[in-house]
C-alpha cells in the first residue's frame, strides 16, 4: 500500500518510504526547509553529501569509498561496517561521556531528581522528506508521570533503577495555517491517547522507548509517533557525572533510532550557555553514523526491502532549557537531517535519500487545537 493511500499526501510509496525523486532523475532543488519553520531554504543535509547529492542528480555512480583509519574514529563514508557499532557501542550499554571541558566557576549538578509526580509539556515535529514534501506538522499535548515502581528496593551500595516514565498525549492539533484533508485531519486526531514509554537515570540515560497507540488510530502514521519519539530522545540531557561550569561542554555516545527507523551511532555535544534561577541553557550539537551498512525499508505488510549504502551522513543541532525538577527540557528545538547514497537505484542510477526532522518543546499552556 502506498503512503499516498495512507496519510493522503504526494510522492511516497511504502516502498521506498521516506525518499522522493531519489533516482536521480533531475536536478531540482529543495523548495523549503520543512516544518514547523519554512522559511529556510538550505538542503536538508550539508557537508560532504551535497557533492554527492548533486553527483546522483546528474547520474553518476562514484562515491567515496571509505579508508583505512583508527578504529576510534568514526568510518569515514559515515557507515560501520557489519558488527563495528555494536564493538563500538552497543545497543543496551549505557552511554559514554567524556568531558571535554569543566567550564567557568561556580560549577553546578545536573543531577536529575526524578520526584516530580507530573510535567506537562506540548511538543511539535515535523518532517520534510526528498526534495520539499513533508509530512504534517503535529503538536502533541504530553503528561509525563512516573509509573509506579517496584516495591523491591535496591541492595545497599548499588544504584537505583531507572523510572519508568508515561507520556500520555492529552491533546493533538495541527497549526491553523496548514488545512488537511479531513480524512487525515481525523486519523491525526485519533492519535490522542497515545503513550509513550521510556527508562530514565538520574544521569538522563534514556532507554527502552515504546509507543501504544490507540486500537481505532489509523495505520500509517508510525513517522509521526516516530518523529515524537526521536525528538523526545534527541532532546533529553544526558549529564556528565559530575560538576560543570558555564561554558563547559561535554560529548556523548549512544545508540539511537532515527525518526525513520535508521539504527545509528549518536554523538551528542552539549555545551552549557547559562544558568538562572535553576534553569540550565545548553546548546547540543547532533551526529550520527550509520550502525548496519543496509538500508531496510518497509515495504509493505510483512515485506522489506533491502538495500546497501555508499555513504550516509547525518548532523544536527539544538538548544534546550533542563531543570532538574523535570523529566524533558522545558523547552527547546532540534533540527536533525539525515542523508544516504543508496547502491544501484532505479535504472542502475544511485539514489539519494533525505530527510529532515524539527522538533520544538514548549511548556504547556493551552490545549494544542484541534486538527
Amino acid at each position: 500500500m502506498s503512503l499516498r493511500a495512507r496519510l493522503a499526501m504526494p510522492c511516497f510509496v511504502a516502498a521506498s518510504l521516506f525518499f522522493t525523486a531519489c533516482s536521480g532523475d533531475g536536478g531540482n532543488k529543495p523548495t523549503d526547509a520543512g516544518a514547523p519553520d519554512a522559511s529556510s531554504k538550505e538542503p536538508v543535509v550539508g557537508g560532504k553529501l551535497g557533492a554527492v547529492i548533486a553527483s546522483a542528480a546528474a547520474g553518476s555512480t562514484a562515491a567515496p569509498k571509505a579508508k583505512s583509519k583508527d578504529p576510534n574514529e568514526p568510518p569515514e563514508n559515515g557507515i560501520f561496517a557489519a558488527g563495528e557499532a555494536d564493538l563500538r557501542q552497543a545497543k543496551t550499554a549505557p552511554p559514554k561521556v567524556d568531558i571535554l571541558s569543566e567550564g567557568a566557576d561556580p560549577k553546578i549538578d545536573l543531577t536529575y531528581k526524578l520526584t516530580a509526580a507530573e510535567q506537562k509539556v506540548s511538543v511539535t515535529v515535523g518532517m520534510r522528506m526528498g526534495q520539499g514534501a513533508r509530512l504534517p506538522t503535529v503538536t502533541f499535548d504530553l503528561s509525563i508521570k512516573p509509573e509506579k515502581a517496584k516495591d523491591d528496593k535496591p541492595k545497599e551500595g548499588t544504584p537505583a533503577p531507572p523510572t519508568r516514565l508515561a507520556a500520555t498525549v492529552t491533546a493533538v492539533g495541527v497549526p491553523p495555517e496548514q488545512p488537511l484533508p479531513k480524512e487525515l485531519g481525523e486519523a491525526i486526531g485519533k492519535l490522542k491517547g497515545t503513550v509513550v514509554r521510556w527508562d530514565l537515570g538520574s544521569s538522563g540515560a534514556a532507554s527502552n522507548y515504546a509507543v501504544e497507540a490507540p486500537k481505532d488510530a489509523a495505520a500509517g502514521l508510525e513517522l509521526i509517533l516516530d518523529a515524537l519519539v526521536d525528538t523526545l530522545s534527541t532532546s533529553t540531557l544526558v549529564t556528565p557525572g559530575k560538576p560543570i561550569g558555564k561554558d563547559g561542554y561535554w560529548i556523548v555516545a549512544d545508540r539511537a533510532k532515527t525518526a525513520v527507523g535508521l539504527d545509528v551511532v549518536r554523538f551528542r555535544v552539549f555545551k552549557i550557555l547559562g544558568v538562572e534561577n535553576g534553569n540550565v541553557t545548553l546548546s547540543i550539537d547532533i551526529r550520527q553514523y550509520s550502525a548496519d551498512p543496509i538500508l531496510k525499508l518497509d515495504a509493505g505488510p510483512g515485506q522489506k526491502q533491502e538495500m546497501p549504502m555508499e555513504m550516509f551522513e547525518s548532523q544536527g543541532k539544538g538548544q534546550i532549557v533542563w531543570n532538574a525538577d523535570t523529566f524533558l527540557p522545558n523547552s527547546g528545538e532540534v533540527k536533525e537531517g539525515v542523508g544516504a547514497k543508496l547502491a544501484g537505484g532505479q535504472g542502475g542510477r544511485s539514489a539519494v535519500v533525505q530527510t529532515e526532522l524539527t522538533g520544538q518543546i514548549a511548556p504547556l499552556s493551552a490545549p494544542a487545537k484541534k486538527p
